[in-house]
């Protein structure tokens, strides 16, 4: 009787399981087949996220207009200081309540408000606007500071100017005690002069105070520039003299008696050699 063998063949791979899973998820991508569950686990923190945006907007669009329609919210006051002379306080009031009063206090922007006031109020050189508390806004406006007054040789009336060169309204005569400048173009109220003009005024006040020194009033011409003294001593500057040194001759000559006890009524600075006159 014989005996039969066996023979097993070690070198055939066997298929088990693992294997065969490996196989049909190979021949699915092959075929360009994603499984489900796949793409949700990829895909998953990314449903999360725009699940939770898209509530927060939600949540956040409700809110804001639970804000917005709260009584205690609204502008229900507005606040005035600083305008007396030359910005009309009435007119700076009325035209703040139009832009602001009913509006939401956490969502109004105050920017816009000073600048429509500003564009509206040219008399005052600045304006803040801010909130305070609950519903009240505050408006601080800073006046422009008068210069300097212009007349005309034409003209029967003066006005006040600003260090910008601003008009900012007509005065009688003797009624501000303000250097004079002889302006021979147009003026009205409400614009700016010439701007060529301010910067020498401007610059000529600063040093005649620093030596002490009172200007009645100056005119402009092309080369130089005169001006007359508080006891009406006429003074006569090339436009590029005008400085310190200038101005420090200027005052030692006045303050410092001639010899003879006589009046100046002239000084001249437009040559080499000062040039003064007496009475």
């Amino acid at each position: 009787m014989k005996l039969s063998k066996r023979i097993t063949n070690t070198n055939k791979p066997i298929q088990g399981r693992e294997n065969t899973m490996f196989l049909n998820k190979l021949m699915r991508r092959k075929r360009g087949r994603r499984d489900i569950r796949t793409i949700l686990r990829k895909y998953k923190l990314f449903f999360k996220i725009t699940v939770i945006l898209v509530i927060a907007v939600i949540i956040g669009g409700k809110a804001s207009e639970y804000i917005s329609n709260r009584e205690i919210l609204k502008i229900k006051q507005v606040v005035i200081t600083g305008a007396s002379t030359y910005v009309n306080y009435n007119d700076v009031k009325c035209l703040a309540e139009e832009n602001s009063l009913g509006e939401n206090i956490l969502t109004f922007n105050t920017d816009d408000l000073r600048d429509k006031l500003k564009n509206n109020f040219l008399g005052a050189y600045e304006i803040t606007v801010q909130k305070d508390y609950f519903n009240i806004i505050k408006v601080n406006i800073e006046e422009r500071v008068p210069l300097a007054v212009l007349y005309s040789s034409t003209l029967d009336k003066r006005f006040i100017i600003d260090a910008e060169g601003y008009v900012l309204g007509e005065v009688a005569p003797g009624t501000i005690y303000l250097p004079e400048v002889i302006y021979e173009k147009d003026i009205m109220i409400g614009t700016f002069v010439e701007k060529d003009i301010v910067p020498l005024t401007t610059e000529l006040i600063e040093l005649a105070g620093r030596e002490d020194i009172e200007i009645s009033s100056m005119s402009f011409y092309p080369k130089y520039l005169k001006i007359w003294t508080e006891n009406n001593t006429s003074v006569y500057i090339p436009n590029n003299k005008i400085n310190d040194l200038s101005l420090k001759v200027i005052s030692s000559l006045i303050r410092n008696p001639n010899p003879e006890d006589k009046k100046i009524s002239k000084i001249d600075l437009r040559y080499d050699k000062v040039i003064v006159s007496y009475d």
